[in-house]
């Protein structure tokens, strides 16, 4: 995957050190028959203080005496160093250098993606206890015709598997099991060119979460659109959001206010401030992968938008989430709410449990 940009440093590297090998020689020819030239006509040109503020173009001598043209050359000279060029070398001797180098590059390319490959894995659920007959699909780039190599096989009832007797560059380990979830949070590539040991008395954990009892759930989905789009009057006139019956009207357990303002010139907002309240319930704001328990307790009635004292104020916002609670008797949900300032439109996406239940984990 990295051969490409090596090669193409390589091949700039050449170029660079071949205009030099050309420039070096040349140049020492122009100096000494511009001497002989200046030496031959010594007697009829100016002195050497009249002629000197004339020896170069102002904006040539402004390039090269600048501090940047200096860095510039100053760290060509180190590059060049750093790879063992010499001023002092010969056409033939920088272009062995040049070939040697290159070689290596080829050699420690090569030997990166051929690295011995072991691997140690263990698949537990969110209980801590062994997975057994876990899917796992093991995928690795090598020097083989494709470029990547696989396997696969199943966990053992202690939810454990291993990989060894190969050599590549990078593993990607994925997971699946019916019945089962599979986090994000597993870490699933591992860069043995960087220095990854496999260690068979440590195994890498992975972690299943087991899938719960389903429930029937009311959401915003209708048809293909998975949220409910609410138009928010901009002058701080109230609507309402009835969530289990997805209308916005007078009625409904939502309530939201909109104050925005704009440009005449420009249609620009220059203000905006959102409210959101649940009077006789609230939100408790997540972060969870696998929102299917909502809280039973601690959740505000109100949110505004944006936050008093904000210090960074943005104009809209998109995907905060967020469990609901509302009603009596209490009724939970969780809701992923998305705002423009522009338009004055709310989207909603939203799952509520009318049992009454706090399990909002689908069927």
């Amino acid at each position: 995957m990295r051969r490409v940009p090596v090669i193409a440093v390589l091949a700039l590297a050449i170029v660079l050190i071949g205009a030099l090998v050309y420039w070096l020689p040349s140049s020492k020819k122009n100096v000494e028959a511009e001497h002989d030239d200046v030496s031959s006509v010594s007697e009829a040109t100016p002195s050497a203080g009249e002629h000197d503020a004339k020896t170069l173009p102002k904006e040539v001598e402004g390039i090269t005496t600048s501090p940047d043209f200096a860095r510039a050359a100053a760290e060509q000279t180190k590059q060049l160093t750093a790879m063992g060029v010499t001023p002092g070398m010969s056409k033939e001797q920088m272009q062995q250098r040049i070939a040697d180098l290159t070689r290596a590059q080829r050699e420690t390319v090569a030997e990166n993606w051929r690295k011995p490959i072991e691997f140690y894995g263990r698949v537990l659920d969110q209980e801590g206890q062994p997975v057994a007959g876990v899917q796992v699909h093991l995928l690795w780039t090598d020097t083989s015709t494709n470029g990547t190599s696989e396997r696969h096989m199943q966990t053992d009832a202690q939810g454990q598997f291993s990989l060894s007797g190969t050599t590549g560059r990078l593993l990607q380990v994925w997971l699946s099991k019916d019945g089962y979830y599979v986090p994000k949070t597993n870490q699933n590539n591992f860069d043995y060119a960087t220095g990854y040991l496999a260690d068979p008395s440590n195994p890498v954990i992975f972690r299943l979460v087991k899938k719960g009892e389903g429930a029937d759930l009311i959401t915003s989905q209708y048809g293909i659109r998975p949220d409910f789009t609410v138009a928010v009057p901009k002058n701080g006139n109230p609507i309402r959001v009835d969530m289990l019956q997805r209308k916005a009207g007078d009625m409904g357990q939502l309530e939201m206010q909109s104050w925005i303002e704009t440009d005449p010139a420009t249609h620009r907002t220059t203000s905006w401030r959102l409210r959101l309240a649940i009077p006789d319930g609230g939100f408790v704001e997540h972060q969870d992968e696998f929102p299917f328990t909502a809280p039973e307790h601690g959740y505000q009635p109100e949110l505004v938008f944006p936050p008093p004292n904000a210090s960074n104020v943005r104009f809209g916002f998109s995907q905060k989430t967020y469990y609901i609670a509302f009603g009596q008797p209490r009724r939970y949900g969780r809701i992923q709410i998305s705002a423009s300032a522009s338009t004055g439109n709310v989207m909603l996406q939203y799952t509520i449990n009318p049992d009454g239940s706090r399990n909002l984990e689908p069927k």
